[in-house]
């Protein structure tokens, strides 16, 4: 998973019109393997129940439909560790990431169920909030994931404000191209935000004009007065705009003195002296006017800039830098606490940014180098039989640990690290079936 988003779709090694898989293409599917994993882990613990963390900004989660079915009324949501060591052999659901959570294992939820990992825990969380995917379903049309009775490829992505998952086909708007949005809030959400209304301007929709080819988005025209003023904020500062003003000014001073003089010489010294002094005020007025402006949208409300716009039904998508964009003065920020959004103006929310975090806690781990990154190393060093003979047995592997893992599947089961060990201990067994020669042999 990457941004909030999530398919359904198998994806498999990109194989030519022979049906051949090269070595590049298996370390390609592995590299986008561990890009998903980081992306869902993040810089989570494997070893260490998250509780006493408190409610961690950003965190991955699972639910235990074991301990608490979906039709019951309790809801929990269980850290990494707690998934590992203390809900090994039950029923989970992938949550991947929420917000503003604390690990419920081992509380009061659990009733008398401890967690193995930190057992003195007590009560409730009471500031988690829980939505229809603890139940282990999602979307408008409260589904599992992956659902067993769809057959249809579709993505799934994730609003920031509910941290729902929806098909994009359950959405009832267009979904924009990967590369040309950040983040989606849903439509209902959209609804009980009405300030984002005066941001509509800088929403990605859909090209309507049928000139543009079919999927191409657009960003609205409206409201890009606030942009241009927003970049005060980018290293230009009030003094360097009234400083622009003035060299404008003195511009125009010195094109007047070197003006031919005027054609009636009876215009008195005094009458001139007046004149001046006038176009200094004027120029003094607008100066002030064009200052007050500017000082209005930095230490004021953004909102006296914007329109607020109509908007259609549906979701609406976002680009990169739309949290930038929001105000953040006193009143708007009373406005998103009241609405339970403060958190989108926090960049550090964002999916991407606990993704970074990962990389960087791997990077400062010393495991910087990706899977693909010591795959071609090794390659290189191989010939072409030595190739062949490792996709072959890439390809073996595959296919025996596929079936290994389906019966993980039907039991629903998580596969634990002693699994692993187990898988590839019988691997090397019957690899040394295959290579040992027998003393017979002739």
């Amino acid at each position: 998973m990457a941004e909030n988003k999530l398919s359904n779709i198998n994806e498999s090694n990109e194989c030519d019109e022979d049906g051949i898989v090269t070595m590049v293409d298996v370390l390609k599917a592995e590299e986008i393997l561990e890009e998903n994993a980081d992306a869902v882990l993040g810089p989570g613990d494997d070893k260490n129940c998250t509780y006493n963390e408190g409610y961690l900004k950003r965190q991955a989660l699972y639910s235990c439909l074991t301990c608490l079915p979906g039709a019951g009324p309790d809801r929990a949501g269980l850290c990494l560790a707690c998934s590992y060591h203390c809900h090994a052999d039950h029923e989970l659901v992938e949550l991947y990431t929420k917000r503003n959570f604390r690990c419920d294992c081992g509380t009061s939820l659990f009733k008398g169920r401890h967690c193995t990992l930190d057992p003195l825990k007590t009560g409730v969380n009471e500031k988690n909030v829980y939505n229809q995917n603890f139940r282990g379903v999602y979307c408008t049309c409260s589904r599992p994931y992956p659902d067993p009775e769809d057959s249809v490829e579709d993505e799934m992505i994730q609003c920031i404000i509910c941290e729902d998952w929806y098909h994009t086909r359950h959405l009832t708007s267009a979904v924009p191209k990967e590369d040309d949005y950040a983040e989606m809030i849903c439509s209902p959400c959209t609804d009980k935000l009405p300030f984002l209304q005066y941001y509509l301007g800088y929403a990605v929709s859909k090209v309507s004009k049928e000139e543009e080819k079919e999927g191409d988005v657009s960003v609205t025209e409206e409201n890009t007065s606030l942009e241009s003023s927003l970049k005060l904020d980018e290293g230009e500062n009030l003094e360097s705009r009234k400083t622009s003003i003035l060299d404008v000014e003195e511009k125009q001073n010195s094109e007047e003195k070197t003006c031919p003089p005027q054609s009636n010489s009876a215009i008195s010294k005094e009458t001139k002296d007046d004149s001046n002094e006038v176009m200094q005020e004027a120029d003094v007025s607008a100066n002030e006017k064009e200052t007050a402006s500017s000082s209005d949208i930095i230490n004021g409300c953004k909102l006296k800039s914007l329109k607020m716009l109509p908007r259609d039904s549906g979701a609406t998508f976002w680009p990169e830098n739309f949290r930038k964009l929001l105000c953040v003065c006193s009143s708007c920020k009373e406005t998103y606490a009241s609405l339970g959004v403060l958190f989108l103006t926090d960049e550090g929310d964002t999916v991407r940014a606990y993704e970074e975090e990962g990389k960087a806690r791997k990077r400062s781990a010393g495991a910087g180098v990706t899977q693909y990154e010591r795959g071609m190393e090794a390659l290189s060093s191989l010939d072409r039989v030595q190739q062949m003979e490792a996709i072959l047995s890439y390809n073996e592997m595959k296919t025996h640990l596929s079936e290994y893992l389906a019966k993980f599947v039907e039991n629903k089961k998580v596969v634990r690290e002693e699994d692993i060990r187990e898988f590839f201990t019988g691997m090397q067994a019957r690899k040394r079936q295959k290579t040992d020669v027998p003393y017979n042999c002739r």
